[in-house]
């Protein structure tokens, strides 16, 4: 399960989780960058540790 500040991977790239709803959407910020993604769901990420393999 994913925890608010965990840092993922998404489309690529590092996020960290800003916020995760009840019903699994999630908001993350790029690392280093001020931009930020809304999600409809947390499958849609990895953990960091799993991508690197």
């Amino acid at each position: 399960m994913f925890m608010k500040d965990e840092l993922v991977i998404y489309q690529g790239e590092q996020y960290t989780i800003l916020w995760v709803y009840e019903n699994q959407q999630c908001e993350l910020q790029k690392v280093d960058d001020c931009h930020t993604v809304v999600l409809s769901h947390l499958s849609e990420v990895e953990f960091v540790e799993l991508a690197a393999i």
